[in-house]
């Protein structure tokens, strides 16, 4: 009997609401209590005022019980000033019996003191003087408040990620807990696949609660394992426990199973108390390929990585229609027609489920992240119009003449048809739209007449099937008052980066073309401060600064100049008072040289901004931005010098709040009206200590709703966030990027209807699938191939004249010798784009 190997299918992960408690002040103003039934009705009670009404004072007292270290803020009306290195210490400010050991930090109107223990009560004051932001005002009188500091609420769950989730190993299902000393746990199957798909359905289209799942499970789930286990961790500390799976329940015969873990401690869980984790025991993988001809899905074995012939594949839709049902053949290789891919809303395609002779159950998920060979950029729709004008560059009143192809996907000719054509202006309002007919071989010409009093700028044309449609072809030219260039400018600085105090030496150099110096011309300088895209390089993917906290970009000027006889000028330039921002800044220094009787020259100097001492940078381990719901999201956390080289730094918190949207609706000039806001509700946090050689990570469990995390440090006050959303409608990431397949074309080009030398080699001994590409999959092979490499033929189809990719699956069985993560069945890719000559009419 071959292996069996564990790979998860469905994950229904729990996650309890953490405890925030509220204990606030009576505000000045606050409503009466209602008078009773038999009273004569009360005139109404005035309005509370908001706080930007109300004089400096506590608004209310939040206690943070559900981190590893407890946090209790103070709330005020005014916002509190920032961590600064000769600012105000408004630590002595505040008493704390008994005596305990507490870090004071600030953020905004908010003074949180953490280093308070669980399961405590203490008493704190706030002594008069407390200072609000510019010191202006101060705490007029000293505020005492008792503070409870409960304990963290027990909770359980698997550290999955929704539905679809990687294969489970050895090491077993991670469950995490938080005071649970024993978890009961029991492992169910459940042998209807008609409910399986009855309850994936339910979930992914949110038709099916916790308790109905649990309702069928109590119906129709054979228990075939229970007991208890005791949990890791220590009191209030959360803590992940493996279940070993393999250990325990041995080896399991092909199914579909449901792990559920709840509290030993108490008697009856509610379902929607409990942690579950669905998996399936199945020797069957599943791989699929789409492309405009339908859909290729590749069949193979768990445990060897051989194709597996006579699987049956069923099509479903997101109505839980059936679609169709397809075979495998002997290279493991099924197919669907194009037209069952074509549905609108409920008859989408969503999932295919797979049963194999022997019993084995596989579930592939089309929400699942891809990959997408044509993100590079090349057009995959039918028509592709390429423009181009007579000219760069016209003066107003001028006329345009345009000339635009038309072609098809495969470069060849479209005759016939009527094409509209745009012309717009820089801010992209078009001016005027003219259609055009075919005038042999899908060419077309057209000519615009520019406006007298055309605004400067870059000008855009496109051309449309549908005037209503999207643009198949772009061309883009300058109008303005064009006077010949005669002069070259170079525009350099005496330091690479700009410090706080944003002083710099400038140093303009002019000559003309013909080899003169630019001497005695005017000039001017602006400067553009602005949040930095990519302000660190080798961390891409990260982000720095707080999500919450917009800034526009900022113009300012500065002194003019002007040349000296050997064409140069050197100008001292200070940007003055910096943004307050957290996000890392940048300045665009741009240099313009009047040319009399010429036309003037600009030149444009990016120089990073030191801002602060250094920046914090979170980068999500996860696709796009959201995540299923029920899912653990993990983020890598980095501290960042300003000349870009990590750095250490220990004593960082970081929150993890939930976003709820407000909306305030008002009336004005005699309509409603209304202004959003948003209620941060703060969920959990901790502290943190970055390592300047590797990322720190940070990792929650979340339900649906919408997200922010952020990450400080209290004593500088450098902060960033990230914003994220988990819900039903987001399929799970499937586990880590893949290995690496080599693979490479011999030659540069090769001929349609010829054939293409392929080299492919994986990184371990594996079954490889070679599909041949563009907007349909052409052709596919499978073979093995060894860690050596082979070289492939592939046939090119004479129809193939704009490129096609080729794309390299390769499968290994469970066991490596060479595998360094924990052995299991992997899957790695490549593909490098393949180019053919174009053939025009």
């Amino acid at each position: 009997m071959p292996t069996r190997t564990l790979s998860l299918l469905l994950a229904l992960g729990m996650l309890q609401t953490p405890a925030v408690l509220a204990q606030s002040a009576p505000p000045a103003g606050s409503r009466p209590a209602p008078a009773p039934a038999s009273a004569p009705a009360a005139p109404p009670a005035p309005a509370e005022p908001s706080p930007a009404e109300r004089p400096f004072e506590l608004a209310g007292v939040e206690v943070a019980a559900e981190r590893d270290k407890p946090q209790a803020c103070f709330r005020f009306t005014r916002t509190l000033p920032k961590p600064r290195p000769r600012g105000a210490d408004l630590a002595k400010f505040v008493q704390v019996a008994p005596a305990q050991d507490i870090t004071v930090s600030v953020r905004d109107r908010d003074l949180c003191l953490e280093g308070l223990g669980h399961g405590q009560r203490y008493t704190i004051t706030l002594a008069v003087g407390l200072p609000a932001e510019g010191g202006k005002e101060t705490l007029a009188a000293p505020v005492t408040r008792e503070v409870d500091v409960p304990d963290r609420r027990a909770s359980l769950a698997f550290r999955g990620q929704g539905y679809l989730l990687p294969r489970i190993g050895g090491e077993g299902l991670p469950l995490r807990s938080v005071n649970v000393e024993r978890a009961r746990l029991s492992v169910l199957r459940v042998n209807d696949r008609a409910l399986v798909e009855q309850i994936y359905y339910g979930r992914i289209n949110q038709t099916m609660t916790d308790f109905e799942v649990g309702d069928i499970l109590d119906k129709n789930g054979e228990v075939v394992w229970r007991g208890e286990m005791a949990m890791a961790g220590g009191r209030n500390r959360a803590a992940v426990t493996p279940f070993p799976i393999d250990a325990v329940l041995g080896t399991l015969p092909p199914g579909v199973y449901v792990a559920v873990a709840e509290n030993a401690a108490l008697p009856v869980v509610a379902w929607d108390m409990r942690a579950t984790q669905w998996f399936v025991v199945s020797d069957l993988g599943l791989t699929s390929f789409r492309g405009e001809d339908g859909l290729t899905v590749f069949a193979r074995s768990l445990s060897n990585a051989k194709p597996l012939p006579n699987v049956s594949v069923r099509l479903v839709a997101r109505n839980n229609e059936e679609l169709g049902t397809a075979s495998t053949g002997p290279d493991g290789l099924a197919r669907f027609p194009r037209e069952l891919l074509q549905g609108q809303e409920g008859r989408t395609p969503q999932a295919l489920f797979a049963n194999a002779p022997e019993g084995g159950f596989s579930l592939l998920d089309f929400g699942a992240p891809a990959v997408e060979v044509a993100a590079d950029g090349r057009a995959t729709g039918p028509l592709d119009a390429y423009l181009f004008t007579d000219r760069g560059a016209y003066r107003p009143g001028d006329l345009l003449n345009l000339t635009a192809l038309l072609r098809d996907a495969d470069a060849r000719a479209v005759a016939g048809r009527r094409l509209a054509f745009k012309l717009a202006r820089p801010d992209g309002l078009v001016l005027e739209t003219r259609y055009a007919d075919d005038r042999g071989a899908g060419g077309y010409a057209v000519a615009f007449r520019l406006p007298p009093n055309a605004v400067g700028g870059r000008w855009s044309l496109t051309a449309h099937a549908d005037a209503n449609g999207p643009a198949l072809g772009k061309a883009e030219m300058m109008v303005g008052e064009v006077a010949p260039t005669r002069l070259d400018v170079t525009l350099t600085a005496d330091k690479a980066r700009l410090g706080p105090d944003g002083k710099a030496t400038l140093t303009v150099d002019g000559r003309y073309l013909f080899g003169g110096p630019a001497a005695r011309l005017p000039g001017e300088l602006t400067v553009t401060l602005r949040p930095a895209e990519k302000p660190y390089p080798g961390l891409d993917g990260y982000r720095f600064g707080l999500v919450q906290q917009a800034l526009a970009p900022e113009r300012r000027s500065l002194p003019g100049f002007t040349t000296a006889p050997d064409g140069t000028a050197k100008v001292g330039v200070e940007l003055g008072k910096l943004p307050e921002t957290t996000r890392p800044l940048e300045a665009v220094l741009q240099a313009t040289v009047h040319d009399v009787g010429g036309r003037s020259v600009e030149r444009t100097l990016v120089l990073p901004v030191s801002n602060q001492a250094f920046a914090l940078g979170i980068k999500p381990n996860f696709n796009g931005e959201a995540v299923p719901e029920g899912a653990s999201v993990a983020f890598d956390v980095v501290a960042v010098a300003p000349d870009g080289q990590r750095v250490a730094r220990t004593g960082l918190s970081w929150e993890l709040y939930e976003e709820e949207f407000q909306y305030d609706w008002f009336e004005a000039d005699g309509r409603w009206d209304y202004k959003s806001s948003i209620r941060d509700k703060r969920l959990t946090g901790g502290t943190l200590d970055v390592a300047a050689d590797k990322p720190s990570i940070l990792e929650e469990q979340v339900k649906a709703g919408r997200y922010r995390l952020e990450v400080f440090d209290p004593a500088t006050g450098v902060a960033s966030s990230v914003r994220f959303s988990a819900g039903w409608w987001v399929s799970a990431k499937l586990g880590d990027k893949p290995d690496t397949v080599e693979l490479a074309v011999e030659g540069a080009q090769a001929q349609p209807g010829g054939t293409a030398r392929v080299f492919v080699r994986p990184p371990y001994e594996a079954t490889v699938v070679v599909a041949l590409a563009d907007r349909a999959v052409r052709s596919t092979q499978v073979q093995q191939v060894g860690p050596q490499g082979a070289f492939l033929e592939v046939p090119i189809p004479a129809d193939v004249t704009g490129g096609a990719h080729l794309l390299a699956t390769a499968y290994a069985p469970p066991t490596r010798p060479s595998a360094t993560p924990p052995a299991g069945p992997w899957a790695s890719t490549g593909w490098p784009w393949t180019r053919r000559p174009a053939f025009c009419p």
